[in-house]
């Protein structure tokens, strides 16, 4: 099983303070993207410049049976780059609140649940573009400010392994992906899910502004109890794409959230926090 997890422009601080029109990198993705050969779909949190910027791109290099499953805000903030038949809005499947919320099938072996989360503030209690886009843009947004996050998504993403047929397929491995940190319980996934008896093998946890929300991330920890842990989204995204490099966040104490994961998890649960350029193959549980 694979997961790729790619900003690569990365537009310097100057460019984005001043408001300054942003411009995906192809130069740079062409360098380090990897094979995109095993590649199913593109999984969109949010639509901040961050995480949205560079995905038109990279979807031009794969086929047009791959989609993009975001919110809606992020589907109409890539109309004008993507056809809108690649284009998937899953506001009207989100779980919130710890209930409702529908599987969407990728294909019959990966399916996929989105749930309704928040973005952490970046100061005090303020997101910066955290409004949403009602209807499919006419043209590229320009700057930072342009790039609307919308809702916040956290996702379940399930790898099936077929049964006998006519029966349900058996989850092989589960994973919870979370974009941006957010305080428990906000973002959890419905009570019915967790009821049905498979376990979390992987959680995928931003560590950015991980301090500006109480009980992050031990109350989801607590909740999910994964096999492994994987903090992502810890780079600073204005210094220049390098695989042998990359700076922490400003303020980011990994030693403090590290205390807060080990306070809920055991000592031999592994929390793994990749460099660029890193990649994992985690197989399927025992």
């Amino acid at each position: 099983m694979y997961f790729l997890s790619y900003f690569f422009s990365n537009p310097p601080l100057s460019g984005w303070l001043t408001l300054s029109r942003l411009e995906s990198r192809t130069d740079v993705i062409d360098a380090h993207l990897p094979p995109l050969d095993q590649v199913q779909a593109i999984l969109v949190g949010h639509g901040h410049f961050d995480h949205l910027m560079d995905v038109p791109y990279v979807a031009g290099k794969l086929p047009a049976s791959v989609h993009v499953y975001g919110s809606d805000t992020v589907r109409n903030q890539l109309t004008p780059e993507l056809p809108l038949e690649r284009l998937v809005g899953l506001d009207a499947k989100m779980a919130r609140n710890q209930s409702g919320g529908e599987w969407v099938s990728i294909n019959p072996q990966l399916r996929i649940l989105p749930v309704y989360s928040e973005h952490s503030p970046h100061f005090g209690e303020t997101v910066l573009a955290s409004t949403t886009v009602q209807q499919p843009l006419q043209e590229r947004p320009q700057d930072a400010l342009d790039w609307k996050a919308g809702p916040n998504l956290n996702y379940v993403i399930d790898f099936l392994q077929p049964n006998e047929t006519g029966t349900e397929p058996r989850v092989a491995f589960r994973v919870f992906y979370q974009s941006s940190s957010s305080g428990s319980p906000v973002g959890f996934p419905p009570q019915w899910l967790l009821d049905d008896g498979v376990p979390f093998d992987l959680a995928l946890l931003c560590a950015a502004n991980y301090n500006h929300v109480q009980g992050y991330p031990q109350g989801v920890l607590a909740l999910l109890k994964p096999r492994t842990v994987m903090l992502i989204h810890w780079e600073q995204f204005w210094e220049e794409y390098r695989t042998d490099r990359a700076s922490p966040l400003p303020g980011l104490d990994f030693a403090e959230l590290e205390q807060r994961i080990r306070s809920v998890l055991d000592a031999d649960v592994p929390v793994l926090l990749p460099n660029r350029g890193a990649s994992f193959e985690l197989g399927a549980r025992p």
